[in-house]
């Protein structure tokens, strides 16, 4: 024993030199192992932000069981109906420019329930009728308390993929016109888009099926409730160099007339919305044209996009909210969110975005 720790002392700078060795072999594993996970941290998280590659302007992710109001004033022709247009996108409209890379196959289910999803009875839903039509004004099925059909399923639907442009298909709910937008509340139609994989479990992961619960309210007047403009990372809180663009929100209820005007030097909006392509504004004449958009005048740098909102006309398709994508150019950057204004005379070298609503 005496001499092996002789022979220990004396190779003892070897053994510190071996140790040594292990030990920042451990720490740089470690260090590698952080800096892959923190790396794949921020992938995801850069990733899930643009959103799930199908949306709808009306229905919600895993919305089954959530209450969603539309707004009317009272139909004085009890003949017409209160249309409630459903829009299926194949992109996030957070990101409308990217759209998902595959078919997407799903099943879309209509159902008379409350406004807590539970299904009603025939008696309860009375004379009132629901037409469910596809985007062609085609009658697909009538709901209804007489015959009675309380529930219509449209299997085998698809938003096909084009490398081209992005797909959209289109429904339309049309609540009879004896609705009584003061006591039916509770009288709603329970929208269900099921994602159909074909038994191949792994299609789809990245999706989530969509749904609401939709019910019919009074609004107080064919003139606006409360239409309003914002920046959604302004209003989340966040700083604007966390962003690359902005996502601009405009929603309300009744008519008005939303301005929108921004230096094209430094931002550039997704001409998608505005040419036509993303929510189907229709070939309307100049005076009732719903999105207009007019490119610089020469000698300046100002755009200018014009929305004339009314949730209570059919010719807008009832629409109570826009969703708009502003990009940086990468020509100037702004310290804060000072960029943006209400008055139209504010607009200069730091002042690019100009919104304004008249109701």
């Amino acid at each position: 024993m005496k001499k092996m720790i002789n022979n220990i002392k004396k190779q003892w700078l070897h053994i510190w030199i071996v140790f040594a060795i292990i030990a920042l072999s451990s720490m740089g594993a470690m260090a590698v192992y952080i800096s892959a996970n923190s790396t794949m941290k921020r992938v995801v998280v850069s990733t899930s932000s643009q959103g799930k590659l199908f949306s709808s302007n009306v229905l919600v992710e895993d919305g089954i069981n959530t209450y969603i109001p539309r707004y009317f004033p009272s139909l004085t022709d009890k003949t017409q109906t209160y249309p409630v247009d459903v829009y299926l996108w194949n992109y996030s409209l957070t990101n409308p420019a990217r759209w998902y890379s595959d078919d997407i196959d799903y099943t879309i289910t209509f159902t008379l329930t409350d406004s807590e999803g539970t299904p009603l009875d025939a008696a309860t839903i009375g004379s009132r009728t629901v037409i469910i039509a596809d985007k062609y004004d085609n009658t697909l099925a009538t709901l209804n308390g007489t015959t009675p059909i309380l529930t219509y399923t449209k299997s085998t639907e698809s938003l096909d993929y084009n490398a081209s442009l992005s797909a959209e298909n289109h429904y339309t709910m049309k609540y009879s016109g004896n609705w009584d937008l003061d006591n039916d509340t509770d009288i709603c139609v329970k929208v269900d888009v099921q994602l159909e994989n074909g038994g191949d479990t792994a299609k789809y992961q990245d999706l989530s099926p969509l749904g609401g619960i939709i019910g019919l309210k009074r609004s107080v007047s064919t003139e606006s409730t409360g239409w309003q403009a914002y920046i959604s990372e302004q209003a989340d809180s966040k700083t604007v160099t966390d962003c690359d663009g902005y996502n601009m929100v405009v929603s309300g209820s009744g008519a008005a007339i939303i301005t929108i005007k921004w230096d094209t030097r430094y931002l550039d909006c997704n001409k998608s919305f505005y040419d036509n392509s993303i929510y189907s504004f229709g070939t309307y004449s100049d005076s009732t044209k719903e999105v207009s958009y007019t490119a610089p005048e020469t000698g300046s740098n100002i755009a200018t996009l014009v929305i004339k909102a009314d949730t209570a006309s059919a010719v807008t398709s009832n629409r109570n909210r826009y969703d708009i994508q502003f990009y940086k150019t990468g020509t100037g950057e702004s310290a804060d969110w000072s960029f943006i204004t209400n008055t139209e005379s504010s607009l200069s070298d730091s002042v690019w975005l100009y919104i304004n609503v008249v109701q």
